[in-house]
Order: structure tokens, then C-alpha cells, then sequence
């Protein structure tokens, strides 16, 4: 499976970091990030500071996404089905890595009321997933978890973002492949596509996504993403 390739998580790594980055409006190689990644240079501080706090900290995101996908393998070889329990470790590395203030960490402690209804319902997706089969069906379903949480600001400006890597983070552990977006009119549609949807369960005061044209777009997108990766780039991982 491609995931077990070295060469996967250094050349989409670089892909996805990149284009995300490009996404917040930041400005970064491609091929500089796959330096770092594939030779492990983010781990020098002397190179990491050339390069700013932002772009290592997504680069050890995207090794905790790996992380999970390593976890939830050994799980699925152990016990002979999926895994149906929170990787909690690993989401706070990807959540710290977005916010190094850590401002919202007390989320994941669960200690609060808040807390424990943040965890409970992760949980409650990260077991609905085990059950849902088609691509079409998790793909639909992740997304508009995402949403669904973000509405809720749990973790106030970045909640899309960290569910965003999560559900790429879902698509990777499940065989199908990551989304990525590198064009930048494509960025810039992701992004009014997002605060469309956003505008439309606010004024509907409803969470039924699939009623919204924006969201069924956004799932054709990263669909198509997903289709792009196995047609043209899984082979050569496997």
C-alpha cells in the first residue's frame, strides 16, 4: 500500500505542505520542503530557523499524520478490524503544531464539560467512520464533521484547518489517497466555497451540508483530488 512508502510521505508531503501553506497566503518551495522532509533537516535547528517557526511546525504535523496512519495500521493487523478509538496523542502534536500558543489544549484534557463534549464527539465520528464502506459516503461524512465542528469554534480560528488535516489524515488510512490542491484558483475557491457553507448553515440554522451547493462542490473537489492520486501517482508507490 502506498502509505508504506518512504517516497509517499516525503513527495505529498511536500505537495500538501506547500499547497497549504500557499493557502494561509504563505510563501514556500515545494521543492525546499521536500528537502527538509526527505532528509529529515527539520529536525536541525540551525536549518529550521532559516526557514521559520510556521513551515517546521506543518512539516511536524504532517510526521504526527503519519504517526496515526502507523498506529492505526498495527491496530487494524492486531485486532482484524478498524480502529474505533481517538489517537489522542497525535492529535494534540497536530493541533500544537497549528497553534503554538496552545491556547485551546485544555480541549483535548478532558477536565471541562466542554472538554469531555469535544472528545465524545470525535469519538462518536472516528467510530461512525469505522462503518461507513464507499469512498463517496466517508468522503461526504468527514466533511461535514468538519463543518459541523467548526460551527461549534471548538477550537476558535483554526478548527477548520485541524479538521481539514484530519480528514486528509482519514482518507490516507483508509487506502484512498490524500486531496491536494496546488493551483491557485483552486485555493481561492476552496476558500469561498468554505465561508459559503459556513454562511448557509448560520442562516439555515441547519447542519445538513448536503442541502447546501457549496458543500456538494467542495466534495466533488476533493473528490476529484483523490481520483487524481490513484490515476496518476498511486502506482508508483506500491
Amino acid at each position: 500500500m502506498f502509505y508504506r512508502n518512504d517516497d509517499f510521505w516525503n513527495d505529498k508531503g511536500a505537495d500538501f505542505i506547500s499547497s497549504y501553506l500557499n493557502m494561509l497566503k504563505i510563501k514556500a518551495s515545494r521543492d525546499e520542503i521536500f528537502e527538509l522532509i526527505a532528509e529529515k533537516e527539520y529536525l536541525d535547528p540551525e536549518i529550521a530557523n532559516d526557514f521559520g517557526e510556521v513551515v517546521i511546525n506543518y512539516i511536524k504535523a504532517w510526521n504526527f499524520v503519519r504517526e496515526i496512519i502507523i498506529k492505526i495500521k498495527a491496530f487494524e493487523k492486531k485486532y482484524a478490524r478498524r480502529m474505533d478509538t481517538l489517537i489522542l496523542e497525535e492529535f494534540i502534536g497536530i493541533y500544537s503544531c497549528m497553534d503554538p500558543s496552545k491556547k485551546y489544549l485544555y480541549m483535548f484534557e478532558g477536565e471541562t464539560q466542554e472538554s469531555l463534549q469535544f472528545l465524545s464527539k470525535i469519538e462518536r465520528i472516528i467510530s461512525k467512520m469505522t462503518i461507513v464502506e464507499t469512498f463517496d459516503s466517508l468522503l461526504e461524512y468527514l466533511l461535514a464533521a468538519a463543518y459541523d465542528l467548526t460551527l461549534d469554534n471548538c477550537l476558535g480560528d483554526i478548527t477548520f484547518r485541524f479538521f481539514f488535516w484530519l480528514v486528509e489524515t482519514a482518507l490516507i488510512s483508509r487506502g484512498f489517497g490524500p486531496a491536494i490542491f496546488q493551483e491557485g484558483i483552486e485555493l481561492e475557491e476552496i476558500w469561498k466555497l468554505h465561508f459559503e457553507i459556513l454562511k448557509f448553515a448560520k442562516q439555515n440554522n441547519a447542519k445538513n451540508f448536503s442541502l447546501c451547493p457549496e458543500f456538494r462542490t467542495l466534495v466533488t473537489m476533493f473528490k476529484d483530488k483523490v481520483e487524481n492520486f490513484n490515476f496518476n501517482d498511486r502506482k508508483k508507490y506500491e
